[in-house]
């Protein structure tokens, strides 16, 4: 039961009138006509179109709007806000929805709806949907239905997909589309991550980036990253060590294959601009043979190029390196080298320091996982523009300090100078 106030219009008693009745339940209900409308019950807790309140405001009806928050002013948006005491006991907002007027012309009203938090102490815009229904993540204007923006320089800080079943299963995103036939919702794509191992360990916890897409109706895996960086094309495909991709055309995917026997298989490339140094590195395990092929070079001032090799690690700066070379004018110069700690191309400061003057460097590295000395053929020409001045120098050389594999050759000049080119590596197939 509850003391009443009731607005009678003649209904419940015959007369007019507000009427009022008491109990000694503590309970206050305000009525029209003898239908309670609002309860305050003794924990002060409000019921509106409950009698039952459970929190201190409480709404219930049967209509679909249950609260309507307005302005009497034109245009002007509607803020519902949070507050709750600070350390200092002072009430302070926290959080806040508005409902913001975009326009107010009569039938082509607009509005978005905007979600406030505060951070640090001040108040600021989340997310918001726009009239148009595109949500939007630290950005009031998104152009997209989904439009997350950031402000960071850390990688990844802009959308997170977790699965909480541990053990590292994954998890994804999937792209859909309508069918023009049937509207039904077909999976068009999909890009997700899949657990390596079971993910109990730092050792174990590795993963794959998965793409898929959709042809003749069936959703397959096309392209995927494997967990040490190696890419599988149909799937967990990733051919075999020195295999290359080769396109299937327009409509098949590409495919792993052999490189015919002596073919010559590009591998990286370096660009030297007005650099001391350039490290030409690779694991050289795949092929029996090497080449390095260098254009453009050119020097800051004339002098020689040379190299060192990387062998077990390390590039090798001991006097453990035996050369020669000649140089092909008239009258023809030659150079040795022994027991010194670089290989030098060429002899009579032969890289100018003229830009139009080209100088091509091919040097052919055979072996160079074996237990054996490592050597170096190499040829080193140049010409001008007019091909008034030629040159030609061809040296050999090696190191006989340590028998571990070649990983790599580091070029320079002699006296620091600095120079321009462009150097590429190649495997050639094994026979």
């Amino acid at each position: 039961m509850a003391s009443t106030i009731n607005a009678d219009n003649g209904v419940v008693s015959g007369s007019a009138g507000v009427k009022t009745t008491a109990d000694t339940s503590g309970v206050l209900a305000l009525q029209s006509n003898g239908s309670t409308g609002l309860t305050l019950d003794t924990a002060l807790n409000v019921g509106i179109g409950t009698s039952s309140p459970a929190t201190p405001l409480h709404i219930f009806s049967s209509s679909q709007e249950q609260l309507r928050l307005g302005r009497s002013s034109t245009a002007s948006s509607a803020y519902l806000t949070f507050y709750a005491n600070n350390s200092s006991s002072a009430q302070v907002q926290y959080a806040g929805i508005l409902g913001d007027v975009i326009a107010s012309t009569a039938g082509s009203q607009s509005g978005a709806l905007i979600f406030f938090t505060t951070n640090t102490g001040t108040s600021a815009e989340r997310v918001r949907i726009d009239s148009s229904g595109n949500v939007g993540i630290g950005t009031s204007s998104p152009s997209q239905k989904l439009d997350a923006t950031v402000s960071s320089s850390t990688e990844g800080s802009g959308l997170a997909v977790t699965n909480s079943l541990t053990g590292g299963y994954g998890s994804g995103v999937t792209f859909y589309s309508l069918r023009s036939d049937t509207s039904a919702k077909v999976a068009a794509g999909a890009v997700g991550m899949e657990g390596a191992s079971s993910w109990n360990s730092n050792a174990t916890t590795s993963s794959s980036m998965v793409f898929k897409t959709i042809n003749a109706n069936t959703l397959a895996e096309r392209f995927r990253i494997g967990s040490a960086g190696q890419l599988g094309i149909g799937g967990a495909t990733y051919g075999t060590s020195g295999q290359v991709l080769t396109s299937g055309g327009a409509s098949a995917a590409p495919t792993w294959s052999t490189p015919s026997a002596g073919a010559m298989v590009f591998i990286t490339s370096v660009t030297a601009s007005n650099s001391s140094t350039v490290d030409v590195e690779n694991a050289m395990t795949t092929y029996g043979m090497y080449v390095i092929i260098a254009t453009g070079l050119n020097m800051s001032a004339a002098g020689y190029l040379q190299c060192q090799l990387k062998i077990g690690g390390s590039y090798q700066t001991t006097n453990n390196y035996y050369w020669v070379t000649n140089r092909g004018l008239s009258p023809a110069s030659a150079g040795t080298g022994s027991g010194i700690d670089f290989i030098r191309f060429g002899e009579g400061n032969s890289l100018p320091n003229n830009t139009s003057y080209g100088m091509m460097l091919t040097m052919y590295l055979p072996n160079p996982s074996s237990s054996q000395y490592k050597t170096t053929s190499s040829v080193l020409s140049g010409f001008d523009a007019n091909l008034t001045n030629v040159d030609f120098y061809n040296a050999v050389g090696g190191f006989r300090g340590s028998t571990s594999a070649l990983t790599g050759v580091r070029f320079f000049c002699n006296n620091a100078r600095t120079f321009n080119g462009v150097f590429r590596l190649y495997g050639i197939a094994n026979s």
